[in-house]
């Protein structure tokens, strides 16, 4: 149907509900399954729109989603991590939002010298870009040896990927493994009697009874079958010997090649090589978009037209479409085109180049600045509540529950503090998980003081129970960190890290900012080990910026300023 508008709002709803219930749960996002698609199918949404602005807030809270090692980490498809990072680039790409692209790319927001490869090649790609759009040569340059860098890495991986497959259609899979701990005791046992119960369940079945055989039926006289009539004529099996075959399809170079291939063909159309053009023509993967914009830069404006049958037929393909049959001196082309642009751009934002565009065409074509339609006025639509009544827009961190701990140690630093802090919450001295886990991070506890973030650990019981921790850890007394204790297990029902099937607590992994939000949060029935992982995504998480409203786009021109560029 392409109601965009209908669709977003529906998407966004959704989105709110969401939000509101995975706050109000403390439930990390990519917990739900879907989450990270239904988002990123959002911000497509938007984009349709012209909508940048909100585009990008949400893609930048894609990025701002808590990281965990074995769910949605940047290598992983499907997650936030890596459908925000995609996203986010992508729409900073098609609105041309150039410097914003180069001020992102060295933050965290993008900048990640660890990211796989196809993340770095979507990266230095979109830099490529940016820098052929400011003719800054020496930018592209850059990003062409960054690719070149690449090239390899990308090769290698995808090489790796297929021969990991083949070996897997010959080799039978192997049992899955646990990334934490192994099962307790007690739990392993009654999975061995399963398995056994499963093996009993898979034998042959007994050997039928034996029965006395039929007697044979009787043999057919082939000599008392009616011969075949001759004067039927045989219909001929078909001859398939003279067909050709079928040519097999060609494979589309990896990201890297495609990309280098790119950025190289961009560096001769602004060194203005004398075959600049031929290369943009013969590159058979080059983007449409980034073709037709350097074939104008290079002034052949009959190719850049001849080309545009090949642009999305997405606002952004029209407005681009429009342009540049205005340029090649295409009007009906471009009256045309622009028709589509005017029809679609109805809710796009005002201050992207491409609507300074469409608006300019707008007087050129003698539309009077009418260079949008009005919103549509839908009369299916059932009630619509107010966002704001459904949940927030975008996901946030969760403010932290109540922290009602006594503490074990001595003089311990303030719990309280305006600062960021990691809190373990453990079993006891009497779980040896526990202790291995507090042996982990008490390793690690320089790192985290360099970082400024205070770790505390806490569990419940009783002062004389708790005291014995000391006894089991390595360090003993030394534990550089304090201990606290829960003694009614108030808080941990608080944080729901407490099975109310079997009355007990479970193990939590916190981390909260200065801010007292919940920035990452692992409540287990096994405790999360891996220090040097949660330490990198603490830095991570509390370096970004706040998700706010994107700012950052070029100023409007005064109405009066566009008409007089349009009119010269």
């Amino acid at each position: 149907l392409k109601r965009f508008d209908d669709a977003a709002w529906q998407q966004a709803a959704s989105s709110c509900v969401d939000h509101a219930y995975m706050i109000r749960q403390l439930l990390p996002p990519d917990r739900i399954h879907n989450y990270a698609h239904n988002e990123e199918w959002l911000v497509r949404t938007y984009n349709e729109l012209g909508r940048a602005k909100d585009a990008l807030a949400l893609a930048r809270s894609l990025v701002a989603v808590p990281r965990y090692p074995d769910l949605n980490t940047l290598d992983k498809a499907n997650t936030s991590a890596s459908y925000g990072r995609t996203r986010l680039i992508e729409t900073l790409v098609k609105w041309e939002l150039w410097s914003e692209l180069r001020r992102l790319s060295a933050t965290p927001w993008l900048s990640a010298a660890d990211a796989p490869p196809a993340h770095q090649v979507t990266l230095q790609r979109a830099l490529a870009s940016a820098a052929f759009a400011e003719k800054d040569a020496a930018a592209l340059r850059r990003a062409i040896a960054e690719l070149e860098k690449l090239q390899p890495k990308a090769k290698t991986t995808a090489e790796t990927k297929s021969k990991v497959g083949k070996a897997a259609e010959l080799t039978p899979p192997a049992p899955a493994t646990e990334t934490r701990k192994a099962l307790p005791a007690n739990a392993a046992a009654k999975a061995a009697q399963k398995t056994a119960q499963a093996a009993k369940s898979d034998a042959p079945p007994a050997a039928p009874p034996q029965t006395k055989p039929s007697a044979p039926a009787p043999k057919k006289d082939l000599a008392a079958a009616p011969a075949p009539d001759a004067t039927k004529k045989l219909t001929p099996a078909p001859d398939t010997s003279a067909k050709p075959k079928a040519e097999p399809k060609k494979k589309k170079p990896e990201p890297a090649v495609v990309a280098l291939q790119e950025a190289r063909a961009l560096l001769q159309v602004l060194e203005k090589k004398p075959d600049a053009a031929e290369a943009l023509l013969a590159a058979e993967y080059l983007d449409a978009t980034e073709r037709v914009r350097a074939l104008l830069h290079l002034g052949r404006k009959e190719d850049a037209v001849k080309q545009i049958e090949k642009l999305p037929q997405d606002l952004l393909g029209q407005i681009i479409r429009a342009h540049t049959a205005w340029q090649g001196g295409d009007r009906a082309l471009a009256e045309s085109a622009f028709k589509k642009a005017h029809d679609l751009a109805y809710a796009m934002d005002t201050d992207l180049p491409a609507a300074r565009r469409l608006f300019q065409l707008a007087y050129k074509l003698k539309h009077g600045g009418k260079w949008r339609a009005d919103p549509p006025v839908r009369d299916d639509l059932g009630e619509r509540p107010a966002f704001d009544r459904l949940g927030p827009l975008h996901w946030h961190p969760p403010t932290a529950p109540m922290l009602k701990l006594e503490p074990v140690s001595d003089s311990p630093p303030d719990l309280h503090a305006a600062q960021p802090r990691l809190l373990l919450f453990y079993l006891g001295a009497g779980c040896s998980h526990c202790v291995e886990q507090l042996d982990a991070f008490a390793k690690t506890a320089e790192a985290w003081k360099k970082a400024g973030i205070t770790v505390h650990a806490a569990a419940p019981g009783t002062q004389a129970e708790v005291t014995q921790t000391w006894d089991v850890v390595e360090s003993g007394k030394n534990l550089p960190f304090p201990i606290w204790r829960d003694p009614t297990g108030e808080t941990f029902k608080a944080w729901r890290a407490w099975d109310d099937f079997e009355k007990m607590p479970l193990h939590a992994t916190i981390l909260l900012d200065a801010e007292n939000r919940v920035r990452w949060l692992d409540i287990s029935w096994q405790p999360f080990m891996d220090a040097a992982f949660l330490l990198k995504e603490a830095q991570r998480l509390l370096s970004l910026d706040e998700v706010d409203q994107f700012t950052a786009l070029p100023t409007s021109d005064d109405a009066k300023q566009v008409v007089s560029s349009a009119n010269r």
